[in-house]
């Protein structure tokens, strides 16, 4: 095989998983390849507290105990860029709590075969700044 052109500038390609504080577990184009997100619909979410870490099992089986829904992104009808994971209830009920969306490393766990997700590994994204330039969205004041 000869050598193959990388046209992706700007863009990172690491398995990374992101935590909002509204509860929806965001899991970026490199998970989404890595580990070919877009075979599976559904999910199921696991919890290890002495390690602090999420664990997500992917399925095609909507009548898994505990399943979820796997949602592929794709803005504009184009190629997939992530997939998100509804997560709120969960996150709730076993107290991971965040004030800010925050980025972790995710990896597949060697002995359960589950996506890892270590919360003490995480890095709190950086709030922009606002421009003072009004979106299509804003309103004046």
């Amino acid at each position: 095989m000869g050598f193959v052109r990388f046209a992706d500038k700007g863009r990172g390609h690491a398995p990374r998983a992101s935590i909002s504080p509204s509860g929806l577990i965001g899991l970026n184009r490199g998970t989404l390849r890595k580990f070919r997100l877009d075979q599976y619909k559904y999910c199921v979410l696991y919890y290890d507290a002495d390690t602090q870490r999420i664990g997500i099992e992917l399925t095609t089986d909507e009548s898994a105990e505990g399943a979820r829904s796997l949602r592929i992104r794709h803005p504009g009808g184009t190629e997939a860029s992530g997939a998100d994971i509804s997560a709120k209830g969960f996150l709730d009920y076993f107290d991971v709590g965040v004030t800010a969306t925050t980025v972790y490393p995710i990896v597949r766990d060697a002995d359960s075969g589950l996506l890892a997700i270590r919360l003490s590994e995480g890095k709190a994204r950086r709030k922009r700044e606002r421009s003072g330039k009004l979106g299509s969205g804003d309103r004046k004041p």
